[in-house]
């Protein structure tokens, strides 16, 4: 199956599909799975790579590359993990301090509560 578009959503995705376009899950995780050619760029919390990424990603938590998985394109996560088998090709941006989305929702709700 081949699809062209733009993906957005609220719940985790699994891709297993060639698809071309942007992605946005940012408060969720994406996976590409081992027969996906993605050509476009992707936010979210966290990507797990399995098949062909091809495009920039912005993984806010964490994003793993499995063996076999090959990404090309620029990365920005807070943690990364790429096994033996596996082909990157990019620049990498880690930043540790990088806050999973929903993490400042949570303290303002703390807060809020605290001052009632």
């Amino acid at each position: 199956m081949t699809l062209k578009g733009e993906l957005t959503g609220h719940e985790d995705l699994y891709l297993d599909c060639k698809f071309e376009g942007p992605v946005n899950f940012g408060g969720h995780r994406v996976t590409i799975g081992r027969n996906s050619n993605v050509e476009g760029d992707i936010v979210a919390r966290e990507a797990i790579l399995y098949g062909r990424l091809s495009g920039d990603l912005d993984a806010h938590d964490r994003m793993e590359i499995k063996k076999g998985g090959s990404f090309t394109g620029d990365l920005t996560t807070g943690r990364i993990s790429i096994e033996e088998g596996a082909f990157f090709k990019g620049h990498i941006e880690v930043d540790p301090s990088t806050k999973p989305l929903g993490a400042d929702l949570g303290a303002i709700l703390e807060r809020g509560e605290k001052s009632s």
